[in-house]
């Protein structure tokens, strides 16, 4: 077997600013209202009980 191509590849490491954070809550804040209504949607069921 030959060698992966992406064997030597350096890796980097991010972090988030302080403006970062905050909007990353606004977003995943945004995400979970959108999955719920989709899951609404596809299974009422769940909702009901």
């Amino acid at each position: 077997m030959g060698d992966a191509p992406d064997r030597n590849r350096e890796f980097k490491y991010y972090q988030l600013t302080e403006k970062g954070k905050k909007q990353l809550l606004v977003e995943e804040s945004k995400w979970k209202r959108m999955a719920e209504a989709v899951a609404s949607v596809m299974w009422p069921a769940a909702e009901e009980g």
